[in-house]
């Protein structure tokens, strides 16, 4: 194996470079995690990182998930942070902390020293592709907050969510040149985890006078996906998104797979939408009258039903 593919590896089996990884050490953070939370009760854990305002650094929490019946080891990955050097132990700070945007990374581990070691790899990947984030161009201008580029993506989550619903409906990309990954789809996937933490779903759509988009909501309901799409509306007029008609409304899986089934079905749902009220589609007259025939047949809709029931 060549020697550069070893000490990759090898990283992923350190805890630190020239540190290997034993059974003994691992029990040692875990021991540490919990020593932590029996001292300063839920909001106790390790907290690694932070920086300064020149040199600011992503911050790592474990905590334990006391939760979900059996005991957890709970990572956060927090973006780059500046700590206030001057109250650096004031308990506003955390709070402050606390409140930043939103997490990079949060995953939930048995509580086994090989979780530990799960840990470290997968925070290390979060803080590294976190890095190669920017500044969502397409939102460039706009009087808001510029909001980052999503994970592993060219547009920030809006943007994106905007973009994909309306393209045709296949199931290789989610914008042209982005392929839909199982990485991407779970990062969609875990922004609509964390809407639904805050008990709203994750909605986008409407456009211009000239340019309209169709509306879109993901959501959590009963621990499966739920898709929702409703017709092309103007994002200023009175009602908005929900007072038109419902085009969509289905479940799935609340895996990567289950939101590939659900674009490429919404996709179906809204290229059918747009044939239907397209003003440009091509008009062909009905066979037994001067009336315009409905779409996809040959007679129009009162004709076609008088054929239907022999009438």
């Amino acid at each position: 194996m060549p020697v550069a593919a070893v000490k990759n590896i090898m990283t992923f089996l350190e805890i630190a470079p020239g540190t290997v990884a034993t059974t003994e050490r691992l029990n040692s953070i875990l021991k540490a995690v919990l020593d932590a939370y029996e001292h300063d009760g839920v909001r106790g854990g390790l907290r690694i990182g932070g920086g300064t305002a020149a040199d600011p650094k992503h911050v790592v929490l474990l905590r334990v998930d006391p939760d979900s019946g059996a005991k957890l080891l709970h990572l956060i990955v927090k973006p780059a942070w500046a700590d206030n050097e001057d109250n650096e132990d004031n308990e506003d700070n955390e709070d402050n902390e606390d409140n930043t945007s939103e997490y990079v990374f949060e995953f939930k581990y048995p509580w086994e020293p090989g979780s530990v070691l799960c840990a470290i790899a997968d925070a290390k990947t979060a803080i590294a592709d976190d890095k190669l984030r920017v500044a969502c161009l397409d939102c460039l201008g706009t009087d808001d907050e510029i909001p980052m580029t999503a994970s592993g993506m060219p547009k920030c989550m809006n943007c994106m969510m905007k973009l994909m619903f309306e393209e045709p409906p296949v199931v290789s990309h989610l914008i042209p040149g982005v392929i839909a990954s199982p990485k991407r789809l779970n990062v969609i996937l875990a922004a609509v985890t964390e809407r639904n933490k805050c008990g709203r779903p994750l909605f986008v759509g409407g456009g211009t006078q000239n340019n309209m988009k169709h509306g879109i909501v993901l959501c959590v309901y009963t621990e499966r996906l739920r898709v929702l799409v409703y017709p092309a509306f103007e994002l200023n007029s009175p009602g908005g998104m929900f007072s038109n008609r419902l085009l969509f409304d289905r479940m799935y899986a609340f895996t990567w797979e289950g939101l590939a089934s659900a674009i490429f079905d919404a996709r179906t749902a809204i290229a059918h939408n747009k044939m239907i009220t397209d003003p440009l589609r091509a008009r062909v007259a009905c066979t037994d009258c001067a009336d315009t025939a409905a779409h996809g047949m040959s007679r129009c809709m009162p004709c076609t039903l008088r054929a239907a029931f022999e009438l």
